[in-house]
């Protein structure tokens, strides 16, 4: 018999929420999984095995996850773990038809917070990949804050408009992506 669960039942025990005479009986050899947040190394690995998946099941061809996508993928936190990935990754599948897959591909719950991004900056194998990633993030997140009103976003940001254009196109952020 395999159990499995996300709760610490030594603290369950101690607060009378998990019976101790069934742990010791289910405790013969316990085996630690770690969350995926503590193992983004193997995010890359496992969209591949998702993607390859998915276009088998659906007889489609293979796509693969470019470099910005992979990185913001593995920037998140994953509170839904595995099961949360998989379900994205197929999504995506459904959802566009771009090979590779970039991070401008993904859908707005994909998007890292910004303390997911100071917990999980790390993630990140280059410092450019860094700056591109969080700069796309912080002009999103103004544009929305300011409802996509490019001069006033501008402004806010204390650039010019002309420049924040530039930016937009080169991240090619859309309206529909925030």
């Amino acid at each position: 018999m395999i159990a499995a669960t996300n709760r610490d039942l030594t603290e369950s025990i101690r607060e009378n929420r998990f019976r101790e005479d069934l742990f010791f009986r289910l405790n013969v050899v316990p085996i630690r999984t770690p969350p995926l947040r503590e193992r983004s190394e193997d995010i890359p690995d496992l969209v591949e095995h998702f993607a390859r998946r998915f276009s088998d099941r659906d007889h489609r061809r293979p796509r693969r996850f470019g470099s910005s996508a992979l990185a913001l993928l593995k920037a998140r936190a994953w509170p839904g773990n595995v099961r949360e990935l998989r379900n994205l990754v197929e999504r995506v599948l459904i959802m566009t038809d771009a090979d590779p897959i970039e991070a401008k591909d993904l859908p707005p719950e994909a998007r890292v917070s910004p303390s997911e991004i100071s917990e999980r900056g790390l993630a990140m194998t280059t410092l450019s990949e860094f700056k591109e990633f969080a700069e796309r993030q912080f002009l999103m997140a103004k544009l929305r804050e300011n409802g996509w009103n490019i001069s006033r976003t501008a402004e806010v940001i204390q650039t010019p408009r002309s420049n924040l254009y530039k930016k937009i196109e080169h991240h090619k952020i859309t309206r529909d992506q925030g």
